[in-house]
């Protein structure tokens, strides 16, 4: 058998995000390409969709944290307009798609709705807000942004969703924990708790706020096991699709599926070099 070698070794200090071990735990192989190999594949259109309407709401509580005040929102259509036309031609659309009617809808149904049921009844404390979170036992720093806390100390997180959500996403998120965690390692309070905001996209758009979690000891025992082990793994060279009962591995969710069903899994970095920015580029 050949002698198992560290891709990363130990005395390496290593930083990673969040994101990254979201992703590696959806996917090994997913992860490896986009953060070891830096191949960056164009989103989707529910993709795109979020990340305008992430940045609707961080302009919105940015300017309600300084003015005391909600913006217009017919500005805060103006900020996803502005967004969307950035980034309409690096997506990947499908060929039943129609982008300016996915515009329109989000314009003059989703924003109308987040507006009323969430920007305006919420009073932030902190907005987009860094943090870190150490793991001595493996060298490394695992670094997130929280999107969101209220003047009641609750992290919101605001998600969009095609449909109804996973009751369950909360109390299983791993951001979830993470926001946790670092808001009281770089804050110096534990949260109130924690909330995940659905604003659903259908046809009669809808917000669909989860269950406040609060997170228990245990919680967070198995976190730092789980962070623990994971960086372990990506240390190692470990990586592998997961495939088995995994219904994001197919050529619809996942832009490597070609290349990962023809076996280019296995060419697993030598250099152990980390690409954490949205581009690909190597990270500092």
């Amino acid at each position: 058998m050949e002698e198992l070698k560290w891709m990363i070794p130990i005395e390496r200090h290593l930083v990673v995000r969040t994101s990254f071990i979201k992703m590696f735990l959806r996917c090994p192989a997913q992860s490896m390409f986009r953060y070891f190999r830096g191949l960056v594949e164009l989103p989707r259109s529910y993709t795109t969709t979020g990340t305008c309407t992430h940045k609707v709401a961080e302009h919105q509580n940015k300017y309600k944290l300084v003015k005391g005040r909600d913006e217009k929102l017919s500005t805060l259509q103006d900020v996803f307009n502005e967004e969307w036309r950035v980034r309409r031609g690096g997506t990947k659309w499908e060929t039943y798609e129609r982008p300016d009617e996915i515009k329109t809808h989000c314009l003059k149904r989703v924003l109308p709705v987040y507006y009323d049921r969430i920007a305006k009844r919420v009073e932030p404390l902190y907005v987009e807000k860094s943090f870190s979170l150490e793991f001595p036992k493996v060298n490394a720093t695992i670094t997130g942004t929280i999107d969101l806390v209220t003047r009641k100390h609750i992290i919101r997180d605001l998600k969009t969703k095609g449909r109804v959500p996973d009751w369950m996403d909360a109390f299983k998120s791993v951001h979830g924990i993470s926001y946790w965690l670092g808001y009281e390692a770089n804050f110096g309070r534990v949260p109130s708790g924690f909330i995940l905001d659905y604003l659903i996209r259908t046809k009669t758009p809808k917000h669909e706020p989860s269950e406040m979690k609060v997170v228990k000891p245990h919680e967070i025992s198995e976190f730092i096991k789980l962070i623990e082990n994971v960086v372990l793994q990506l240390r190692q060279g470990l990586f592998y699709p997961k495939r088995e009962n995994n219904h994001l591995c197919s050529p619809k969710f996942c832009g490597y599926w070609k290349r990962c069903f023809k076996g280019d899994w296995m060419n697993t970095p030598k250099d152990g070099k980390v690409f954490m920015g949205n581009d690909g580029k190597e990270s500092t």
